[in-house]
């Protein structure tokens, strides 16, 4: 009993608005919140498909899909400017994931709305700053080579 007190427990539910209604239609299963590459330049959120996180390609294909796309298409099928959670919760039952790149949007009332995504190319996602960082690092590995020539 103190430890409830003390430690409520949480669903995932109320802290994620899309747990429990993402559904791939490859196997039939709901997609799961995934953090990848923590600690490094790649970290990001994914919604991915629990068949295919813990199975493998092998059993199901179906594509991890960046939270950030996920809330934008949700917020465009909307017609909203950014993503609501509130709104979502209120007008969406679920979200089918057909294809690769493909998301349908049910709504409560029935009506069905389908909607493409791509993912940007990472060469798409560098800034200058990147850009300008990558350079010098490469720039300080050429000089130390030819450093390491001349001696």
């Amino acid at each position: 009993r103190r430890a409830a007190k003390f430690y409520p427990q949480k669903s995932a539910a109320a802290e994620f608005p899309f747990t429990g209604r993402i559904v791939c239609e490859k196997c039939g299963h709901h997609y799961r919140r995934k953090h990848t590459a923590i600690g490094t330049r790649y970290e990001k959120i994914v919604w991915i498909c629990s068949t295919f996180n813990t199975s493998g390609k092998s059993v199901c294909a179906a594509q991890q899909i960046p939270e950030p796309i996920l809330q934008a298409k949700t917020a465009e099928v909307l017609g909203l400017s950014a993503f609501d959670e509130s709104v979502f919760a209120a007008q969406i039952s679920d979200i089918r994931v057909p294809a690769h790149n493909t998301l349908v949007f049910v709504f409560r009332d029935g009506r069905r709305v389908e909607a493409d995504w791509q993912n940007p190319s990472r060469r798409e996602s560098w800034t200058k700053e990147m850009k300008q960082a990558a350079r010098e690092r490469q720039l300080k590995i050429l000089e130390e080579r030819r450093r390491l020539c001349e001696q």
